[in-house]
């Protein structure tokens, strides 16, 4: 069995906000529950997206959201959000 890797979304804050792309994910991660590998959830938190620590406007969805998030999802397609590895975010 393979390692589990998040999904890595980053916002395009040209096209929308931080704040209603989460709460777009966060739609398609209850319509789509998967497994989580990540660190505990606070028993509050419905959601299982997090802001990335090091890098603005990157957040972090569990592995299982690469089922259903793709490069022919509405929001990539869009321009609103960007699918790449976090290590892409970071200029050399």
């Amino acid at each position: 069995r393979g390692v589990n890797f998040p999904r890595y979304v980053r916002v395009n804050v040209l096209r929308s906000n931080t704040e209603d792309v989460i709460k777009l994910l966060d739609e398609g991660c209850s319509a789509n529950p998967g497994k989580t590998n990540g660190g505990p959830v606070e028993e509050s938190s419905k959601s299982i997206i997090y802001a990335d620590a090091h890098v603005p406007d990157l957040l972090v969805l569990p592995p299982s959201a690469s089922s259903w998030l793709h490069q022919s999802h509405e929001a990539v397609k869009s321009g609103k959000i960007i699918l790449q590895d976090k290590s892409s975010c970071f200029s050399a």
